[in-house]
């Protein structure tokens, strides 16, 4: 907790005793969403679906209805923020397409399964690419440049890629680069979104263009991302569930594991 609140007053500038209060909502944040995924694993695929229809989204219409005047491939990225997981399934079970990869260095967690074998039974075909090995970004490439949907979330430290840094905040992180860098390679579209909670559950949706034609593609994509998070977890700092990564986020002498 100390360390949390010493991380939200690092990089938000609030007070130690505003940062305490809101390490402590972070706290029970965590707590929220972890029974959330335990409730969600033990769901029916019926009971799944209802339950993500409370996710408002205006933009998901919008996006579904571009992917079908649209072969491209798409890397659908986000931050580690809400109930990121329940997001993820109500955006990918009304898109078109049925061909999703999980681009992740760790295996998925138990909640993750649950998720992806809901998806299965809804008629996707499921792929999880582990990017520490020899052939994932080749892989992935294949799999964007067929129209598929690659999801890989950008808001993590070295251990977890290649970075880059990124102003946050007036302060340097070092983010991952890697959803960049698979959109850039293939010619896909980034399309970020997030997950908080407003009134009730919510997702947003960003469309961003592929990451080629400019001087410095990815450096400036991957700081469009960081921007973007940085918006987000201005407006809901309890909700954002990485903040204690952000001492590795920060220091630059760390290196991959």
């Amino acid at each position: 907790m100390q360390q949390i609140a010493f991380c939200m007053q690092f990089l938000l500038g609030e007070s130690p005793y505003r940062a305490q209060r809101l390490a402590k909502r972070w706290q029970h944040s965590m707590r929220e969403i972890s029974a959330c995924w335990r409730r969600a694993s033990l769901m029916s695929l019926n009971d799944a679906l209802n339950e993500s229809r409370d996710y408002q989204s205006e933009d998901l219409n919008r996006l579904a209805a571009f992917l079908r005047t649209t072969s491209t491939g798409i890397v659908l990225t986000g931050i580690h923020m809400g109930d990121y997981l329940q997001a993820l399934f109500r955006i990918l079970v009304d898109l078109p397409r049925r061909r999703v990869c999980i681009a992740r260095r760790k295996p998925p967690s138990e909640q993750e399964r649950q998720v992806f074998q809901k998806l299965t039974q809804c008629g996707f075909s499921i792929r999880v690419i582990r990017t520490g090995e020899p052939t994932a970004a080749l892989r992935i490439y294949r799999n964007l440049r067929r129209g598929s949907v690659v999801v890989a979330l950008y808001d993590l430290p070295c251990f977890f890629g290649e970075t880059m840094p990124v102003q946050i905040f007036g302060k340097e992180l070092h983010w991952v680069k890697g959803p960049v860098q698979m959109a850039a390679r293939a010619g896909a579209l980034i399309v970020p979104f997030v997950a908080f909670r407003e009134n009730g559950p919510r997702c947003a949706l960003h469309r961003v263009a592929a990451a080629t034609g400019r001087e410095n593609p990815v450096q400036e994509s991957v700081q469009g991302l960081a921007a973007l998070a940085e918006t987000y977890i201005c407006r809901f700092p309890e909700q954002w569930l990485h903040w204690h990564l952000v001492p590795e986020m920060l220091d630059t002498t760390l290196r991959r594991q």
